[in-house]
């Protein structure tokens, strides 16, 4: 294995262009041959596969006569999603996927997608499961990017004007939980990175935003199940 920090890696694409629509997923495929970096490996192709036959299929079923990117008055439908490395120290990992995609309409959809790798003594990780975080500590956290964020809807569009615009306010407890918005992050030297967007809840006109709670303000314990491991090391490391 090379030396911490450095990355080495190609990239796959999956591609399919036809007449009335265009599909590409690219992802990363790192050359580290050990079990863990196979279970890496495994894990991005099968969500990439995965995503690129679930776009195929979107735009497959719906048919020339009906509505949509097969309607002679649409543009051509298309989708496109990266699984890009975001931070990478010897074996700790987190990777972060970019997608786009239009199949008719005013606009299309986008978000941001993660994978988290905590080293060979812990595999993949979640937030709720690495600091054992319960649905209010969640909803602090939410709150506390609300702060930060001070997403105003008045500078939207007037048919999205909101103002404020509230992450928090699109937690129900049922279709969405505070846990569930807290899903999608990253890690690095700095901190926890939150990734936020349309995907939960905000309007689409407002964009992908993202919030670093730098590790020494990250107020949670590490859950005693993973306390030996090279992401706690990591974490407790930074946090100082």
């Amino acid at each position: 294995m090379n030396n911490p920090g450095e990355s080495v890696y190609n990239k796959t694409k999956l591609k399919t262009e036809m007449d009335l629509y265009e599909v590409q997923v690219d992802y990363i495929q790192y050359y580290y041959p050990s079990r863990y970096w196979k279970y890496i490996n495994s894990t991005v192709k099968a969500s990439a596969l995965d995503d690129y036959f679930s776009q195929l299929r979107g735009f497959n079923m719906v048919s020339p006569e009906g509505d949509g990117v097969h309607a002679t008055d649409q543009p051509k439908g298309e989708y496109r999603a990266d699984i890009s490395e975001f931070f990478c120290d010897g074996e700790l990992v987190s990777l972060r996927s970019w997608y786009y995609g239009y199949s008719g309409g005013a606009h299309g959809w986008r978000g941001v997608d993660s994978m988290n790798f905590g080293g060979s003594d812990c595999g993949s990780f979640t937030l709720e499961d690495l600091f054992g975080l319960d649905e209010t500590q969640a909803l602090l956290i939410i709150k506390r990017c609300d702060e930060i964020l001070k997403l105003d809807g008045s500078t939207l569009s007037a048919v999205e004007n909101k103002a404020p615009i509230s992450l928090a306010d699109e937690i129900d407890g049922k279709f969405l939980t505070a846990i569930e918005m807290l899903e999608q992050f990253n890690f690095n030297d700095r901190g926890i990175v939150l990734n936020f967007g349309s995907a939960v809840g905000l309007p689409y006109a407002a964009g992908e935003f993202e919030v670093t709670v730098p590790w020494t303000a990250w107020n949670f314990e590490i859950n005693e199940i993973y306390e030996h491991t090279q992401i706690a090391k990591f974490i407790n490391e930074k946090s100082g």
